[in-house]
């Protein structure tokens, strides 16, 4: 998938998607946000859950009036999206360690 943006929403949401944008709206191709999630008592992970919940669309389109940005993820964030999104399988970077 092409094109993934960090869209920063009127509302303090952060949405990832996949972006096509339109003359007034983007379309967001497999939105999701990110939560902060307990993995311990001490330690806190990021989970991916979708952005619409209860829609069986795998698409939304918003109108750009309720967006405040739009950037480019950090590379482990398009890294984890494009692994749970993409129809290409994607080997992580081999590396020499010493």
């Amino acid at each position: 998938m092409e094109n993934i943006k960090v869209i920063k929403m009127l509302s303090g949401e952060e949405v990832v998607a996949g972006v096509e944008e339109r003359p007034d709206t983007l379309l967001l191709k497999s939105p999701v946000k990110f939560v902060m999630t307990p993995i311990s008592q001490s330690q806190m992970g990021i989970e991916m859950q979708p952005y619409v919940v209860l829609s069986k669309n795998t698409e939304v389109e918003v109108s750009l009036k309720f967006v405040v940005a739009i950037c480019d993820p950090v590379e482990e964030v398009a890294e984890s999206y494009q692994s749970q999104f993409s129809e290409l399988v994607i080997p992580p970077e081999k590396r020499l360690v010493t």
